[in-house]
């Protein structure tokens, strides 16, 4: 019975190991894929046969870019926390598929919530709001906003969405099957924060012209 009790024991121990591991590789890699999101919904907004397509400039791209990371973490989130009570469901299949929609649609809607709170709080940076009693109202105004921004960047960002799903799925489904016993915590999180790195750098100097055509 103690030796039933005790490789029990080691099993959850091991799994929340496994739930820590892919954490820490979940969240960087979704906060990035949630920069690239915005960066590429951007452009996608734009009408070529007027203008010509542009990258936000860096300060739109930082208050924006970080809406969208936000808007990743929660979605991580989410998954960690499915993942660590689910331990013992395989993740086949049937789970990235799932995994795929759900970042496909639940990101662009949680990120065009975030949008508005962004944009108030980079007019903030800028002294745009010159009384207290205009912060507040400005704040309020931007709440209002958040039902519009959902329904606008869940319509419009629903192929970048699957595009940074696509992507998602197939970085953490690697992972899961050829590295996740054999690579240690550390050197997981170092792994997936160049790659994190790697993502928002690339969406960043890739030509904008390429980019809207990706939405």
């Amino acid at each position: 019975m103690q030796e039933t009790n005790s490789k029990a024991l080691e099993r959850r121990q091991a799994y929340r190991l496994e739930v820590l591991k892919l954490r820490l590789v979940i969240l960087p890699i979704m906060f990035s894929l949630g920069i690239c999101l915005v960066f590429i919904i951007a452009l996608t907004r734009v009408n070529e046969l007027i203008y010509t397509p542009v990258h936000l400039p860096l300060r739109s791209a930082i208050f924006l870019g970080f809406a969208g990371g936000v808007g990743g973490l929660i979605i991580g989130h989410l998954l960690v926390q499915w993942i660590s009570r689910n331990a013992e469901n395989d993740r086949g299949k049937v789970f990235w598929v799932i995994v795929f929609f759900s970042v496909t649609i639940g990101l662009p809607l949680i990120t065009g919530a975030m949008l508005p709170l962004a944009v108030y709080f980079m007019g903030v940076s800028a002294s745009n709001f010159g009384t207290i009693e205009a912060v507040v109202d400005g704040f309020f105004r931007a709440l209002i906003l958040v039902p519009r921004t959902v329904i606008i960047t869940g319509a419009t960002g629903l192929f970048a969405g699957a595009l940074v799903s696509a992507i998602f799925c197939i970085l953490i489904a690697s992972y899961d099957k050829f590295c996740l016993r054999k690579v240690g915590t550390i050197n997981s999180l170092v792994a997936a924060s160049i790659v994190a790195t790697a993502i928002v750098v690339l969406t960043r100097t890739t030509p904008a012209d390429v980019l809207s055509k990706l939405g």
